[in-house]
């Protein structure tokens, strides 16, 4: 292989790497406090369940609380992407997330005002009305994507798979 070869190779690899990185994600959480993704995980695996429109909400409610039962909670980020909500009535969506959200999660609760493109890439968007769940290793990589109503079946998954980046980080 000649050095050209090479480096067109290394180039294509680092693209195909950088594609497979969580979007770097600075927003506010429901705390107040401003929150970083994947860098608040940095080290260690965590679950972000993404809401991109109202009618995921019910979804994303579901897949927060039986992650928290799954894995750590304290490994587990609600986000949800409000790019696309008008802005006159985003406080009001505020305002309804956080009187409908238990206080403990209010420091791994995020709103996003725009980065909807980039998470939608991240989590491989399909459906607008579903919840997304993407795993991250320590270092911010995706390991796991899958999105709909939560099942036995994608909790065991999620379940195994965060064992595994948390004993092999990976």
């Amino acid at each position: 292989m000649d050095r050209r070869t090479a480096i067109v190779g290394f180039v294509f690899a680092l693209a195909a790497g950088a594609a497979d990185r969580f979007p770097h994600v600075e927003a506010e959480a429901l705390s107040g406090r401003k929150l970083t993704l994947p860098d608040a995980s940095a080290g260690t695996p965590a679950l972000i369940v993404i809401g991109f429109t109202h009618g995921s909400n019910e979804q994303v409610k579901a897949w927060t609380e039986r992650a928290g039962k799954e894995i750590p909670a304290k490994s587990v980020y609600t986000l949800v992407e409000l790019e696309s909500a008008p802005r006159m009535v985003r406080g009001m969506i505020r305002s309804s997330i956080k009187g409908s959200t238990p206080k403990e999660l209010y420091d791994r609760f995020v709103l996003d005002y725009q980065h909807e493109q980039e998470l939608k890439t991240a989590a491989g968007y399909e459906a607008g009305n579903d919840a997304y769940l993407v795993l991250i290793d320590g270092q911010g990589q995706v390991v796991w994507r899958a999105h709909g109503p939560q099942t036995d079946q994608m909790a065991a998954e999620l379940k195994r798979l965060f064992a595994h980046y948390t004993l092999n980080g990976d």
